[in-house]
């Protein structure tokens, strides 16, 4: 399934999916895109933004949320609810790994997720196990 986030029909489409498999009780979810995966960054703005290789529902949900344009934020919503894994991958590069998104990842496996640009808002989400529930100002 080939998808366009800046199509609004598509996002409910991909919700109604989503329910579809949950409800069949499958577990995983391939969506299909231009580009490898998930990114590091948009590779309009930097050219070696690199493909992340996993990433957590809620992870994508705020990249999306914040101007990343692979996935509509809402689209994780039921596939959250009914853990069913999705796989981003390249429709014309099928050789690329993609991303895999899961409810849980290692967060040791990769230190710095995604950098998204939006105007007028500045957030860091630092999350560590070193940390356990420290907080700092």
């Amino acid at each position: 399934m080939l998808l366009q986030r800046d199509f609004v029909g598509t996002r409910y489409r991909i919700q109604i999916y989503l329910l579809l498999l949950d409800s069949l009780g499958r577990a995983r979810n391939q969506v299909w895109k231009d580009v490898d995966g998930v990114l590091t960054c948009d590779p309009n703005i930097y050219s070696h933004a690199k493909t992340v290789p996993d990433l957590t529902f809620e992870e994508v949900t705020e990249l999306a949320y914040f101007g990343a344009q692979v996935l509509h934020p809402q689209l994780m919503i039921p596939a959250r609810e009914g853990d069913i894994t999705v796989r981003v991958e390249n429709s014309y590069n099928c050789k690329a790994l993609g991303t895999l998104i899961t409810r849980q990842r290692d967060i040791n496996k990769v230190v710095l997720t995604s950098i998204v640009l939006k105007s007028n808002v500045t957030m860091l989400d630092i999350v560590s196990t070193r940390m356990l529930g420290i907080f700092y100002i």
